[in-house]
């Protein structure tokens, strides 16, 4: 099975693609939130306005209260502009400093029309820092902060009621407080997504490499490791399983039946390679290469590689005694050694790979278990790093291998 996995370039583009349309999509359903409230809140100050300007009002405070009437309306009208345009396209990026102005500049009117600094509506300049937050844009977000410290400076100014300079300083240190928070947290989980979008990203990198049937543990190790796909040379347990007969078997049955008979062997036989730190290398049609030791070492992997052989075989005939499997034989070889590892392939297509002699020598081994009557070889450098007291069938001595001058001697261990 051949998996393919992206180049660092590749793999840089997908992060940052996948960052920027997040962030859009976010920025632009903030965004949509904001301008809805803001018309909301502009018709509502308009109505306010609107209910509350009698006739004894002195002439000043109906200028300023009509002024800040227009503005309202502007506030409302420029959302509602805004909204419209969202529908159609995306809005440029200068359009997110507009509003800040006119917010402001409405609710300060409508403040010097009922005294200046020390009116209650000036509590509406925490709501419109509030409401700035959802474009989850820090520079307007501070852009609206400068706005609302220079309208409370001219209401102190203007107002016919000005603040003590003490109580002014509160308000302005509230406001800061205020905006740097909703800053800060904008740019924190900016952050946050942005980690786990990579982690989630370099998860995906290594199921690409390793295939799908690598256990989440082997997962988190490669993933703390970093640089498992490099080229080097690694002590490895090779395993080559292939299910006798199965060409045979599969004449007689429907494809179907055919696919699900060999997905419900794979399916434990590869619970049980995960379960002793190997990893699926490669499907070979009713068959499959196994690596022990690569792309990480338990220190143990010829005695992992055993135990996951002989829990197979285990599992196997539980099922053939039970009569969920027909009587199904298999061919097991494995054999130690170093091997170079790696990535080999294009920018855009890559492979997990193994080269080197033990991998030549494990599928040679494996085929000697047909001629010998074998569901289980293991070499003799296999054999001595098993615990002692390890049951054998039969020791094989100075077998020849096809294609190789060498002779090898393996142990029968089923």
């Amino acid at each position: 099975m051949v998996r393919q996995a992206k180049g660092p370039m590749a793999e840089e583009s997908t992060t940052t693609m996948a960052l920027s349309q997040q962030s859009r999509a976010q920025e632009r359903r903030g965004t949509r939130n904001l301008h809805l409230i803001r018309a909301g809140m502009g018709i509502a100050l308009a109505g306010l306005i609107l209910a509350s300007a009698p006739a004894e009002t002195d002439a000043a405070a109906r200028a300023w209260a009509e002024r800040g009437l227009w503005l309202c309306l502007g506030m409302s009208g420029s959302a509602l502009a805004i909204l419209t345009y969202l529908r159609i396209g995306e809005p440029p990026r200068w359009l997110a400093f507009l509003p800040p102005p006119i917010d402001v500049g409405a609710v300060t009117l409508m403040s010097l029309a009922l005294g200046g600094a020390s009116s209650p509506l000036t509590v509406l300049f925490f709501l419109i820092l509030g409401v700035n937050g959802l474009m989850l844009r820090h520079g307007p977000m501070l852009f609206t902060a400068l706005c609302v410290s220079a309208a409370h400076l001219a209401l102190d100014r203007l107002g016919t009621a000005p603040l003590p300079r003490f109580e002014w300083g509160l308000y302005l240190l509230a406001y800061w407080l205020t905006a740097l928070t909703t800053a800060g947290i904008i740019r924190t989980s900016q952050v946050l997504t942005r980690e786990a979008l990579e982690h989630q990203e370099a998860r995906n990198n290594v199921l690409r490499t390793f295939g799908q049937h690598v256990s989440p543990q082997v997962v988190d190790a490669l993933l703390a490791q970093g640089e498992s796909t490099k080229t080097m040379v690694r002590h490895v347990s090779v395993m080559f399983l292939d299910i006798r007969g199965f060409t045979t078997l599969s004449e007689s049955r429907p494809p179907q039946e055919v696919v699900t008979l060999l997905n419900d062997l794979f399916s434990f036989m590869i619970e049980e390679v995960n379960r002793h730190e190997g990893i699926i290398n490669k499907f070979l049609g009713d068959g499959f290469m196994a690596v022990f030791g690569a792309p990480i070492s338990s220190g143990e992997d010829a005695r992992n590689s055993v135990a996951a052989a002989q829990a197979i075989l285990r599992r196997l005939q539980e099922r053939i005694d039970a009569g969920s499997l027909p009587p199904i034989r298999l061919g097991i070889g494995i054999h130690t050694g170093p091997a170079v590892t790696g990535s080999v392939g294009s920018e855009h297509r890559k492979e997990y790979t193994l080269i080197g002699d033990v991998v030549n020598v494990a599928s040679r081994v494996e085929s000697m278990c047909k001629e010998l009557d074998s569901q289980l070889l293991v070499t003799a450098p296999v054999w001595e790093l098993l615990p002692a007291g390890t049951a054998s069938v039969q020791v094989h001595p100075d077998v020849p291998v096809r294609g190789r001058q060498e002779t090898v001697t393996v142990v029968q261990l089923a």
